[in-house]
């Protein structure tokens, strides 16, 4: 089986690198560990996501292809992890071709957070969006993940335990 996963390096908090590595078997969540701790400073949240994200991307083994349709075309599944539960915007560019490849392929989909291209607010789909077969959250369903359209690209919702305590909400 081949499976493709694609993931936007540059996004800070990019929880398709630590989902990834679980995926491969190269990483196992402790609680308590990275992504449990709370910054002491605010002015230092946006510095340890980038450091956190960018150790997880080094440690993940295997190629970086570019990001093309084309890399999906022998591809089984997709692990969707370009945007996540942020994105506030329409898919554009690269991102949107490679969405539209999956939909038109038909590639089953696997989505970390919610599908690219959802906004996960209020379930809008940003123009577009894949369907994913699966998708895996973090902490709390979003409304996304309850409210239409959205809903009905998001399938089976999983919420994974990455160590978040309740107290936080």
């Amino acid at each position: 089986m081949c499976w493709r996963p694609i993931l936007n390096l540059r996004r800070h908090r990019n929880s398709g690198i630590p989902t990834l590595r679980v995926l491969l078997g190269q990483y196992k969540h402790a609680p308590g560990g990275p992504s449990a701790r709370r910054p002491s400073r605010p002015a230092r949240a946006g510095r340890r996501s980038i450091d956190d994200a960018a150790a997880q991307a080094n440690a993940c083994k295997g190629d970086i292809l570019p990001a093309t349709p084309e890399v999906l075309n022998d591809a089984d599944i997709v692990v969707d992890a370009l945007f996540g539960a942020g994105l506030s915007r329409a898919l554009d560019g690269m991102a949107s071709e490679l969405v539209a490849r999956i939909r038109q392929a038909r590639i089953p989909c696997m989505a970390v957070d919610v599908p690219s291209g959802i906004h996960a607010d209020t379930g809008e789909v940003l123009r577009i969006a894949p369907t994913a077969a699966l998708t895996v959250t973090f902490f709390r369903k979003k409304p996304g993940h309850l409210l239409y359209p959205s809903r009905a690209l998001c399938a089976d919702v999983r919420v994974a335990d990455i160590g978040i305590a309740d107290d936080v909400l």
